[in-house]
């Protein structure tokens, strides 16, 4: 790994983490990154892959070295951070909140290796670790509040992976879209929330949702990475709606899927390579936490949701959207922040 010294003038996160165009200048040797999945793995058609499609642009576009290790289970995480470590990339990309633990005590021995760990905000800054957390309630209001328009049963159902911030902020950003819908149209609307416990049964998931699905639920929408697989399928046999999550879904049942939430991963990943490659200035690049969203456009809903829904409810999300971004409206991420959004709705 090459060992730059630190340039004189500090980037802010917001530099590094938005601009979208790089200049690629010559470099004397290739950079090289790699990229270590959470327990999903590399083709869980949702987080990870999103982040290993963007690692391919990176060595497309940017001429980089690029690997990845899959995570079978959370003790594979320090023997991955290990080994990846040893093959001296110039940054590696650790996937998901389940690693942070680990991975910050492995960043404290390795201490000339640079991280980027996406979704994820630690407490505090580490000097060799970017920590990337997405704004994710902010698609999920937009989805809850589809929802909540095109419910007619009244009854929608969440399906959470596990519980933790990450996924407190897709499901209560979720009830909080519903909830404005339902002051909207004038009707109680009740959502039922469950949890799987883990990503990666979507076995399990797929039981879940056909449970929801026979109480006359007709929309369910899952923050549940592989496991969300078999939400998806449970909706295709039971001719319901399904909300996908972290990249468009449709493509797994098109009749089905009425929207999905986007988490940019590959973008993040694409655009910290785009500033390693434009500056050769690891340590100013790590050493921070930055939180993204709307505005920094790395989440969103898919395109393919004006399909599913009328006119008319396209345009009052994208004003909806719009509000978000000019802060007129502040989406919860926690139950604390959702119980005091209801108490003032």
């Amino acid at each position: 790994m090459r060992r730059i010294s630190r340039l004189a003038s500090l980037l802010s996160v917001f530099s590094v983490l938005t601009s979208c165009a790089a200049n690629t200048g010559d470099q004397s040797e290739k950079y090289s990154i790699a990229l270590m999945t959470d327990t999903g793995g590399i083709n869980d058609q949702a987080f990870n892959q999103s982040a290993w499609e963007g690692a391919k642009r990176v060595k497309q576009d940017l001429d980089f070295n690029v690997r990845y290790i899959e995570s079978k289970q959370v003790s594979d995480y320090k023997t991955n951070l290990d080994s990846l470590a040893d093959s001296d990339p110039d940054m590696i990309f650790v996937m998901g909140y389940t690693a942070a633990d680990v991975l910050k005590d492995v960043a404290g021995v390795n201490t000339d290796q640079h991280y980027t760990i996406i979704d994820n905000e630690y407490d505090e800054k580490i000097d060799n670790i970017l920590s990337v957390r997405f704004r994710d309630e902010e698609p999920a209001f937009l989805v809850g509040y589809i929802a909540g328009s095109v419910t007619k049963s009244n009854k929608i159902g969440f399906i959470g992976g596990a519980k933790s911030d990450t996924i407190d902020a897709f499901e209560f950003g979720f009830r909080a879209g519903v909830a404005w819908a339902a002051k909207e149209l004038d009707k109680e609307i009740d959502v039922e929330v469950q949890y799987a416990d883990n990503f990666q049964d979507d076995t399990k998931g797929k039981a879940m949702a056909n449970v929801m699905y026979s109480k006359g639920i007709d929309i369910i929408y899952h923050g549940a990475g592989n496991l969300g697989r078999g939400v998806i399928e449970a909706a295709k046999e039971n001719n319901k709606y399904v909300i996908g999550a972290d990249r468009d879904q449709k493509y797994l049942a098109p009749k089905n899927v009425i929207s999905s939430t986007i988490k940019l991963t590959g973008e993040v990943v694409y655009r910290v390579c785009s500033e390693i490659k434009e500056t050769g200035n690891l340590d100013d690049i790590t050493g921070r936490n930055a939180k993204m969203g709307f505005k920094e456009g790395v989440v969103d809903i898919s395109e393919a949701t004006k399909e599913m829904i009328e006119p008319e409810l396209v345009e009052k999300v994208e004003d909806l959207k719009e509000k978000i971004i000019n802060q007129e409206i502040v989406p919860p991420n926690n139950e604390s922040s959702f119980d005091k959004y209801i108490s003032n709705l």
